[in-house]
């Protein structure tokens, strides 16, 4: 009789120690959860590491600091869009590409016209697939060449 009340005291420490596992890691869970932020706008934008260049040659390489308040996040994706000063044509947009990438990031558009200025953004994802705001237009000149002297 007292090994089969020992097991069954055993048996409700067990159960009771599972039972509030469960509900403090469970509750931890939900308050991780609820607590993540959409990301800020980026900061830092960047062409070649020059903000607002004049004279980019070859493909622009992109470059930005992603902005969240949540602590130790990542970004998980971005989206660029770059239009053309001019007319305001819109002629790339990455749309969303999955990647923690924050610096020299290709443009992969079409060819860029010389002697031109364009202007362009980007947006980024965190790891709980909340997208930032869009910051400000960032710009940057193509250059000429030799032979547009």
């Amino acid at each position: 009789m007292q090994r089969t009340s020992h097991r069954a005291v055993s048996l409700l420490v067990v159960a009771l120690l599972v039972a509030v596992s469960a509900s403090m890691f469970g509750s931890a869970g939900v308050a991780l959860a609820a607590s993540n932020h959409a990301p800020d706008a980026p900061t830092g934008l960047s062409v070649g590491d020059q903000t607002q260049p004049l004279d980019v040659t070859g493909t622009p390489q992109f470059g930005w600091l992603p902005q969240d308040q949540d602590g130790n996040e990542i970004q998980t994706a971005y989206q660029i869009q770059v239009t053309r000063d001019s007319d305001g044509a819109s002629i790339w947009d990455s749309g969303k590409v999955l990647s923690s990438a924050e610096s020299y990031v290709p443009y992969a558009g079409p060819a860029l016209a010389d002697g031109t200025s364009y202007s362009w953004r980007v947006k980024t994802w965190d790891r709980g697939n909340l997208g930032s705001p869009w910051p400000a237009w960032a710009h940057f000149d193509t250059g000429i060449t030799d032979a547009e002297w």
